[in-house]
């Protein structure tokens, strides 16, 4: 086993690391907006009743 092959598998998990991170920032970020969205549509419901 050569160190280079140690450094390639050590790169390849910062890279899924990378790619997860940013798939549950996009998650988060959703929600975020799916919430805000459901918030100001209750808002108008109260607001048509």
């Amino acid at each position: 086993m050569h160190w280079w092959g140690n450094y390639e598998k050590l790169s390849i998990n910062i890279l899924i690391l990378q790619i997860l991170s940013q798939i549950m920032m996009d998650v988060i970020k959703f929600f975020r907006w799916k919430k805000t969205v459901v918030d100001f549509q209750r808002r108008c419901y109260r607001g048509f009743l």
